[in-house]
């Protein structure tokens, strides 16, 4: 189905969880690659037109430690023409819950990325059977916004 990646960071393994999820049902279109964001440059996502970028929230609704170079150096990029889904994972205890996935969605528009589909907010882990319904229904959605942008192009 075409170039796909995930690019996420995790802490408690929350987010990696998710990330599973998507990984595996995208994985059911075509293979998704994937990477950790605190070892990976965001050039990597040049090489792809289906992105989907993942990070837990941090504090107040910050980004994490992990994750600020690549948010960083996505403030440099042209994204025109690259596709994105953002997603993370967070606590509602915290006024900004998932803020960091809402923080990445917004860089990718500023930079002319388009949104695939809007971003998934998980409360802390996938195990609860709405929150991994949730991610289900994210994944199938990329899928699905994916098969369509391939019959018009």
């Amino acid at each position: 189905m075409g170039n796909i990646c995930i690019v996420y960071a995790s802490m408690t393994g929350n987010t990696e969880e998710i990330k599973d999820i998507l990984a595996s049902t995208l994985n059911t279109a075509a293979e998704a690659d994937v990477y950790m964001m605190d070892n990976t440059e965001a050039e990597i996502i040049e090489d792809y037109d289906y992105i989907l970028l993942g990070s837990y929230t941090y504090d107040d609704g910050d980004i994490p430690f992990e994750a600020e170079d690549f948010y960083e150096e996505l403030e440099n990029m042209d994204l025109t023409g690259k596709n994105f889904a953002c997603f993370g994972s967070g606590d509602t205890l915290y006024v900004d819950f998932c803020n960091a996935a809402v923080l990445f969605e917004e860089r990718v528009q500023e930079q002319g990325g388009k949104i695939m589909e809007p971003v998934l907010k998980v409360e802390l882990s996938p195990h609860d059977e709405d929150q991994k319904e949730k991610c289900l229904k994210f994944a199938e959605n990329v899928l699905h916004f994916i098969a369509a942008d391939k019959i018009k192009n």
